[in-house]
């Protein structure tokens, strides 16, 4: 995710006046599936792309809430079910491009903020195999690591792992492209004795994912 900046206090303030779930929602989801970039011109852009059409609406909500602005037209991608959000914010992109370490105290502010930002994150990274495994995937350790603390600290959630994944240089498809990983791949997982407290206490926003969570968890 590039270079990250220190300045959380300043930029912060000027964003917002105190830590909310939306906001953590977006840092959740940060840590996956958003980008952030810098267009020609200046232009400080945080942009989703998904084919969740649930997942991008909830990115867009909480992205206006955090920004105190209307939620922003949806646009389709490449492909037919590929949509896309993108807001443009200096300082929302310098906050989110911070290491994790100075965003903690706006992921934990609360219970509610904690529970958004998990969310986030596994509405980003997670999946729900046919075995009924939940597992979310990433390259960087420390935030992995971080994930699991969250989950046993403020839910008594059990997790495994992390467990290595694919290695740096394997090929994986996305959205119809394909391209070589530039870092190895790690896995979590969340013990089934603990998928019914996860699915109470933080959710899944992606109807397909939660679907299957439901079932697992005799819910349907």
């Amino acid at each position: 995710m590039g270079q990250r900046h220190q300045n959380t206090q300043w930029i912060f303030t000027h964003i917002h006046s105190k830590p909310t779930a939306e906001l953590a929602y977006a840092i959740g989801v940060e840590t996956g599936d958003a980008s952030l970039n810098v267009k020609p011109g200046y232009q400080y852009r945080i942009r989703l792309q998904v084919t969740d059409r649930e997942f991008i609406e909830a990115f867009n909500q909480a992205m206006s809430k955090v920004l105190g602005c209307p939620p922003h037209r949806l646009w389709k991608g490449v492909t037919a079910k590929e949509i896309h959000v993108e807001f443009g914010s200096f300082l929302l992109h310098k906050f989110l491009l911070q290491e994790l370490e100075p965003l903690k105290p706006f992921i934990e502010h609360d219970k509610k903020c904690v529970s958004a930002f998990l969310r986030g994150f596994f509405d980003s990274e997670g999946c729900i195999g046919k075995s009924g495994a939940l597992t979310a995937s990433n390259t960087e350790l420390e935030l992995l690591r971080y994930v699991q603390l969250l989950l046993s600290k403020y839910f008594d959630i059990e997790t495994t792992g992390p467990h290595p994944g694919k290695k740096k240089g394997t090929v994986i498809t996305r959205r119809g492209k394909s391209f070589a990983r530039n870092a190895d791949c790690y896995s979590v997982y969340v013990r089934r004795s603990s998928l019914g407290i996860f699915y109470r206490e933080i959710g899944l926003t992606i109807e397909r994912k939660r679907s299957r969570l439901e079932k697992i968890c005799g819910l349907r």
